[in-house]
């Protein structure tokens, strides 16, 4: 379970690190549910808040719609994920992508590998984006 929180805890991170549009708050989704708490907690210090995704809601706009942060109506990215995939003991595959808003979203594979006792995506491979 440990090594899955770090699997998993790499994705997020490597998506943020990646994302080049506007977002003022990320919200999390795994497995199509909101992440627990003290596994939010691990991005407590981030400069950008990051939530579950329960507290964010897709706003109707001239586009379609965006993503925005129920409370504070700030706009956001989902960043999901689905079930972690064991290719051996050292690496792994994940599902997952982002939506932001009607023409903003992609999904595709993670490639993750553990290096020097850490977990870092390798690449991804983009299946859908629009």
């Amino acid at each position: 379970m440990v090594q899955e929180t770090e699997i998993r805890e790499a994705v997020i991170r490597y998506q943020i690190a990646k994302w080049d549009l506007h977002a003022e708050v990320y919200f999390i989704e795994i497995q199509s549910k909101d992440p627990a708490k003290d596994f939010l907690n691990r991005f407590a210090k981030d400069s950008t808040p990051v939530k579950g995704k329960s507290a964010s809601r897709r706003k109707k706009d001239v586009a379609g719609f965006h993503v925005e942060d129920r409370q504070t109506k700030k706009r956001g990215v989902v960043f999901d994920q689905e079930s972690i995939i064991w290719k051996d003991g050292s690496t792994v595959e994940v599902e997952g992508g982002y939506y932001c808003a009607s023409l903003c979203m992609a999904g595709g594979v993670y490639h993750l590998k553990k290096h020097d006792g850490r977990w870092g995506v390798a690449e991804f491979k983009i299946n859908f984006q629009s």
